[in-house]
């Protein structure tokens, strides 16, 4: 192989691959965290070594995913009485707290939903994709209610008093798997 070929392969095989979110993520709160800014580095012309300039930041400047999502969900526990203009309900402090544990305890390494709020001020979380959809309200006492729909076929599912504190990944992984289209996958 020619010496350019041999680079560009190697280069390839050494580039940092995408992956999901990773399985763990640390939840640091408001704990001081440091960062490199490369604005801030400059050679130093006798060694030909870079200096760098590291400053403290709050975690609150980096926010995870996990957090993006609690802080909406705090803003939801602000809303009032018909919040839409359309006569809304509130939510309650108990749904948003209930809604917060939930997003806290969503096993890491999967898609992250996107919060919601009804009219009737219930608190849920869905994901779409272009082959499916998955609606999870969230009830009272850890419990919640499922709604899948598979958009290739056209096909409903609904389940009803889940207890989202004692499933585990494999039910999120199997529930969440019609997001996928089987026809990428196997691509």
């Amino acid at each position: 192989m020619e010496p350019v070929t041999t680079g560009l392969i190697y280069a390839a095989a050494m580039a940092a691959i995408a992956t999901a979110r990773p399985k763990w993520e640390p939840n640091r709160g408001n704990e001081r965290q440091y960062v490199l800014r490369p604005a801030d580095i400059s050679p130093l012309s006798d060694f030909g070594i870079a200096d760098a300039a590291v400053y403290p930041v709050s975690a609150a400047q980096f926010p995870s995913g996990v957090d993006r999502i609690v802080s909406e969900l705090n803003g939801y526990g602000k809303f009032g009485g018909d919040w839409n203009g359309e006569g809304a309900l509130a939510p309650t402090a108990e749904s948003v707290k209930e809604a917060i544990d939930f997003i806290r305890a969503f096993p890491a390494g999967l898609a992250l939903p996107s919060p919601t709020i009804s009219v009737g001020g219930e608190i849920g979380f869905y994901w779409s994709s272009a082959a499916g959809y998955v609606d999870l309200q969230i009830e009272s006492l850890g419990h919640a209610s499922l709604y899948i729909r598979n958009r290739k076929t056209g096909q409903d599912r609904f389940d009803d008093d889940i207890d989202w504190r004692t499933v585990g990944r494999q039910w999120y992984q199997e529930k969440l798997s019609i997001l996928q289209d089987p026809l990428q996958i196997a691509a």
